[in-house]
């Protein structure tokens, strides 16, 4: 039998992540993911909410990523698989085991906050002298 170990979500990371590094110097990121469902009672007739939280693991390249451009409340998009980790408690020797997703592409669904504040201080749509450009200055008439 074939196996597919494929996961897709997307969500709001629920805290900023916390980067360490392995002893050959890769970088490894951890944050929690905030996934909501919504959907309408059909008995009731009343919108219904639940939310699955996350957490999400990448490393290398989109490691630095994430540390860059991924805050708490960012909405992202991640492609990877579905890792289990199982450890025992040191004081109490009890079996522990938690499911994450180890993360192979990360995707911010939005600009940071810092950036759009940048973008909104431009000019939206800039005059160009259409003597200088008059191909673009067509293309603005439209």
């Amino acid at each position: 039998m074939h196996s597919l170990n494929l996961v897709v979500i997307a969500g709001n990371a629920t805290r900023d992540p916390e980067v360490r590094y392995t002893v050959q110097g890769t970088p490894v990121a951890e944050f929690g993911l905030a996934i909501n469902r919504r959907w309408k009672e059909r008995r009731t007739d009343e919108w219904r909410e639940e939310t699955t939280f996350v957490e999400i693991r990448v490393m290398g390249q989109q490691a630095d990523f994430a540390k860059a451009r991924v805050r708490k409340g960012t909405p992202v998009h991640v492609e990877g698989r579905l890792q289990l980790d199982q450890w025992l408690e040191r004081d109490s020797g009890a079996k522990r085991e938690r499911l994450r997703v180890l993360g192979q592409q990360l995707t911010v669904l939005s600009q940071p906050f810092k950036d759009r504040q940048v973008k909104d201080q431009q000019p939206r749509n800039p005059k160009i002298p259409s003597e200088t450009q008059p191909e673009l200055a067509l293309a603005a008439a439209f």
